[in-house]
């Protein structure tokens, strides 16, 4: 690890590396903050009120709030975990804030979803990609192609910015469709072969009047026919989310159009966040996790989680007898906390993710072989933050309020675990990302923070926040193949790799996250979305998000039999306890940036004497306080076209190996090549990586383009034109292969 010692003054740059960063004017919507002593440019932000996160370490938080209330802004939420608040402020009140503080600091209110994820097309229009964006985890099989011109950017049919939200959905981008001729249509191929259900969503406002309609329409055969799904009128909704089933359209040859019957000009309908969602195959799940991880070994040895407090945030915990009773028949839900409203006592789940990821960490629910429960720790209790919306989006702020109240109620709910199974892209360092920095502040206060990967594997570089802090447990996703067989399993490819843009490893650790069983209401927003995924009570769905709550039920195991464990000794345990996949030569199967330390061991970690083996070198308290950050080991081989770790090699060419291999292999950070040794490992103190190899170079690295944003400015020089202060952060769930 390398120390980054840090002044933060009015310089908006910390270097990586010695290849120079420029600010990235191509894709405004993508610095997480902004510098408060910088000059403005051209580019103002917009006009109308927007929500920041505004944060100044210099003042006190009542002279934050009341120097934000002095130029008009209004303050929507109270972040002291990170010392900041959340605020709407327009361009002109931000720049009297900063004539009168210098170190202020101004993030974009950025929006996180879940870690688990369908299949899914998606198109966000955020304007930078034309008619070719593919936003999400699989690609359509073509642009969009329109009967006026072509261009994007102009005619009847054309990709329109639009920041005060009041046409585009996100107050980004959207398609436009304007009536100015008698006819005028778009469409775009995709191809849903072999896949069993799909679903159209997608979000719309509509400014059409007198006789003009817009038809959206699905083909199966390339366009020879067209049947009609919806029609968009002046007596219809003028604006609303539709949701679709499209299953009866399934073929190499699907195509989508939307076409506009005009008889007045001049009228407009406008469309976001067009997505498709499809399974592959109708699954079956599979409720083997405790066995797989060897919890259940653990449960007929008595441990179960009693007298350990697990806190997650998601979308709200389902009032269900295996969620909120132990095995006992003892109520274990002891607090609800709504972070979007600020209401204490309120956690309805409305999507079904966040009860689905409870009872994967908790359900006392007795399993088939005696002693043993479908939950990994069943007897732990639950504090359920709700900061997720039925469709698992939410805000950092939202999350990052969730984060301070779990703190401030820290000793008297005796909080030791908070899951995270939500990711977000990294648009920052690891250091300077708010919803980063709360993490952080939780670690430091003695929580056990375990994260998802995200789902945006197999290529390098690809850990979502905060999963991207060096200190936390992240989590990739495993799959049995739906087999006893454990040599047939494989590493799930839409598991998020490492390393981290800061070089860290990444993740620490996989479990199970592939055709995952567990409880949601029948009656919310994923069974509904996925019905051949649901049965009653019951959900087969996949992600990192499952495989960080299978983990952190393990982990409240671990604190069970060892309470006096501290975050990073349990991290140590759990990384020195895991079995790594290997072929069938004994080496390993998958390297260290895809696996970590191997797929979660309950009896290895409880066995396990190690205490000193994770974040060696780091010192959160001086992380947080600005003065210290670091870089991890990794570095990039120019001839071999590979990442390796620094000293112990490891290479790996960013591609993931098929096949099945058995996660029963000895543990190369203890077992074998104890690297996270500071006596042995000679990253600690030799050699600082940005002087030696600049893998950030764009030019030397190919794979830095997964993190487009390493060649600007993490920290812009002015308020961001963000395209939107409400950008997911997601909770991905993987409903299909």
């Amino acid at each position: 690890m390398h120390k980054f010692s840090v002044i933060w003054i009015s310089l908006p740059l910390l270097a990586l590396g010695s290849h120079t960063m420029s600010s990235p004017e191509t894709r405004v919507s993508s610095a997480p903050a902004v510098d408060a002593a910088t000059t403005p440019s051209s580019h103002a932000a917009p006009a109308a009120a927007e929500s920041w996160i505004v944060q100044d370490r210099q003042k006190s938080m009542e002279e934050l709030k009341s120097s934000i209330q002095a130029v008009g802004g209004q303050i929507t939420h109270k972040l002291s975990v990170i010392h900041a608040v959340t605020a709407e402020l327009n361009a002109a009140q931000i720049a009297a804030l900063r004539e009168t503080a210098p170190t202020l600091r101004v993030y974009s209110n950025r929006s996180v979803s879940s870690s688990s994820t369908l299949p899914t097309l998606s198109d966000d229009f955020d304007g930078f990609e034309g008619y070719a964006g593919d936003d999400g985890n699989q690609p359509w099989a073509g642009p969009w192609i329109e009967d006026d011109n072509d261009d994007p950017h102009s005619g009847d049919i054309s990709i329109t910015h639009n920041p005060a939200g009041n046409k585009c959905t996100d107050g980004s981008s959207c398609l436009q469709i304007r009536t100015s001729h008698a006819t005028a249509s778009i469409y775009r191929r995709l191809d849903l072969s072999g896949s069993v259900a799909a679903t159209l969503t997608y979000d719309f406002t509509s400014r059409l009047r007198a006789e003009n309609e817009a038809h959206l329409e699905i083909s199966d055969d390339g366009g020879a026919s067209y049947h009609l799904l919806r029609v968009f009128d002046a007596d219809g909704s003028r604006s609303g989310h539709h949701c679709i089933d499209i299953s009866d359209f399934l073929s190499a040859q699907t195509q989508l159009r939307i076409r506009v019957e005009s008889h007045q000009g001049h009228q407009r309908i406008w469309f976001d966040n067009i997505q498709v969602h499809y399974t592959a195959q109708a699954m079956p799940g599979s409720n083997q996790y405790p066995a797989q991880t060897q919890a259940d070994v653990l449960h007929q040895q008595g441990l179960t989680g009693a007298g350990v407090t697990v806190a997650m945030i998601d979308t709200g915990l389902w009032s269900f007898p295996s969620l909120n009773l132990d095995t006992q028949g003892q109520r274990k839900v002891i607090a609800r906390y709504n972070a979007i409203t600020d209401e204490d006592g309120e956690a309805a789940d409305l999507s079904g993710h966040g009860s689905h990821i409870a009872s994967l960490i908790g359900s006392s629910e007795p399993a088939d072989t005696p002693g043993t429960y479908n939950g990994v720790a069943p007897n732990a209790s639950l504090v359920a933050v709700k900061a997720f919306t039925a469709m698992g989006e939410g805000s950092y702020a939202d999350v990052i309020r969730g984060i301070d109240w779990l703190i401030e109620h820290k000793s008297e709910l005796g909080v030791r675990v908070l899951n995270l199974s939500f990711s977000a892209e990294p648009l920052s360092y690891y250091w300077d990302d708010p919803l980063n920095q709360a993490v952080m502040q939780a670690w430091a206060e003695g929580i056990v923070v375990i994260s998802s990967a995200g789902n945006t594997g197999p290529t390098p570089m690809s850990i979502g926040v905060p999963g991207n802090v060096p200190y936390v447990i992240t989590v990739g996703a495993m799959s049995d193949n739906q087999t006893a067989d454990p040599t047939d399993d494989y590493l799930s490819d839409f598991s998020a790799t490492g390393p981290t843009l800061e070089a860290f490893v990444k993740p620490e650790v996989v479990a199970p996250g592939h055709r995952i069983l567990g409880v949601m209401p029948p009656d919310s927003y994923l069974p509904n979305l996925r019905p051949e995924l649901a049965d009653g009570a019951f959900f087969s769905g996949s992600g990192t998000s499952q495989a960080a709550a299978i983990t952190t039920g393990v982990a409240a195991l671990l604190l069970e039999a060892a309470p006096w464990l501290t975050p990073d000794e349990l991290k140590c345990r759990l990384m020195a306890g895991a079995q790594a996949a290997v072929d069938a030569q004994g080496d390993l199967a998958y390297n260290p940036l895809q696996q970590g330390a191997g797929l979660v061991n309950a009896v290895g970690s409880l066995n396990s004497n190690e205490l000193t083996c994770a974040n060696v070198g780091l010192d959160i308290q001086l992380d947080i306080a600005g003065v210290e950050h670091y870089g991890g080991p990794v570095r990039w081989d120019a001839e071999e076209d590979s990442f390796y770790v620094e000293g112990l090699g490891y290479n790996w060419d960013g591609l993931l190996e098929s096949g099945g291999y058995a996660w029963t292999g000895l543990n190369p950070w203890v077992d074998v090549n104890p690297w996270l040794d500071v006596d042995i490992n000679p990253w600690i103190n030799l050699n600082p990586w940005i002087d030696v190899n600049p893998w950030l170079d764009v030019d030397v690295n190919p794979w830095i383009g997964s993190s487009w944003w390493s060649d600007g400015i993490p920290w812009e020089s002015q308020p961001h034109q963000w395209d939107s202060l409400t950008e997911t952060v997601t909770i991905g769930l993987v409903l299909s292969d």
